[in-house]
């Protein structure tokens, strides 16, 4: 009878190295079956990276949509504006208080709208941002370097290559819509308070100490109450739109980094 036990005096790694082994029992990878995992592996990455894709494009559609339906209440409420320049300038025109808020209102409802409008782009350029940056560089990752994909940004990049002024002035118009409402605003209430308006002080108006539908005479000296006022938010509205431009144009320049 063998026994597998070493023999005294003997190494023991020596003696097992030499004993045979039974690699029947151990499963093994072919190149085949080890192809197979790494593809599904890869597919199933490639699948995420999609889905990911396609929530973040619905979620900028949403955004896109958004940002569109703000732009045609500011263009509607515009209208309204224009429609009514007529009717301030009447000889009935009462200056009372619901007249002010009407004039002033408008303003602060363009500049509201012009802040939703902003919070749209900025999530649309977070979006493009991760977009261009994150899922674009994965894809790449599996399919090659060589393989193109989201091309927008290299398309825009060229098209602002060619005539950058044209396209940087169309980007920039839904701006110009909402300074455009907010002078006829100011404007319209600087005409009504000149041509009827007595009293020197606007707080004396919202008291009630204003006329009440009897036209009256221009007064010069009635302008500063307002012009001030509407001077210092014009300019506030100048330079805030002048910072978010160059905001933009920041976010822009990093999201088509290595593009140009």
């Amino acid at each position: 009878m063998t026994s597998n036990r070493p023999a005294q005096g003997a190494d023991p790694i020596t003696e097992m190295e030499a004993q045979p082994v039974d690699r029947s029992a151990a499963p093994a990878l072919s190149p085949s079956r080890v192809e197979e995992v790494s593809s599904a592996d890869a597919e199933t990455k490639v699948s995420v990276i999609l889905a990911e894709y396609a929530a973040l494009r619905e979620e900028l559609m949403y955004f896109l949509s958004s940002s569109r339906q703000y732009t045609t209440f500011q263009i509607t409420t515009g209208f309204g504006q224009i429609g009514g320049v007529g009717l301030l300038y009447g000889e009935e025109v009462s200056v009372t208080l619901v007249l002010l808020i009407y004039l002033f209102g408008f303003p602060t409802l363009n500049f509201l709208l012009a802040m939703r409008t902003l919070e749209s782009t900025s999530k649309i350029l977070v979006i493009a941002d991760y977009i261009h940056k994150g899922i674009k560089p994965q894809l790449a990752r599996y399919f090659g370097p060589s393989e193109t994909f989201f091309d927008w940004e290299e398309h825009k990049a060229a098209s602002n290559r060619v005539d950058p002024t044209t396209l940087l002035t169309l980007d920039r118009f839904k701006w110009f819509v909402f300074i455009f409402a907010m002078l006829i605003s100011f404007g319209t209430a600087f005409g009504v308070f000149i041509a009827n308006v007595e009293k020197l002080s606007l707080t004396s108006i919202i008291a009630g100490a204003a006329p009440s539908s009897a036209p009256l005479p221009g007064q010069v000296r009635a302008l500063p109450d307002v012009f001030f006022l509407s001077l210092a938010l014009i300019c506030a509205a100048f330079a805030f739109l002048r910072k978010v431009s160059r905001t933009f144009d920041e976010v822009r320049g990093e999201c088509y980094d290595g593009d140009r």
